[in-house]
């Protein structure tokens, strides 16, 4: 599927209209690259807008940045740099 695609994303609130741009071709995807790779990887999805995690922003969402913060922590806890 090609193209743009209108979306409703669930926000807090009730639902954020977006939209999903979708390339032309096979790819490679980055999830499906990743994966063929052998790399351990997780995507994260947000019920939120733009700028969530920016506590002066009008899009703030303390819920999700929350969220955010606790995945980033378990990155760096799970995956320490060498």
């Amino acid at each position: 599927m090609a193209g743009r695609l209108d979306v409703q994303i669930p926000a807090r609130d009730g639902r954020s209209p977006g939209t999903l741009h979708v390339p032309d071709g096979d790819g490679p995807w980055p999830e499906d690259a990743l994966t063929g790779a052998g790399v351990e990887h997780t995507i994260e999805f947000y019920p939120a807008r733009h700028g969530f995690a920016v506590p002066d922003n009008p899009t703030y969402d303390a819920g999700a940045q929350a969220r955010h913060w606790d995945a980033l922590g378990r990155l760096y806890r799970d995956h320490p740099r060498a």
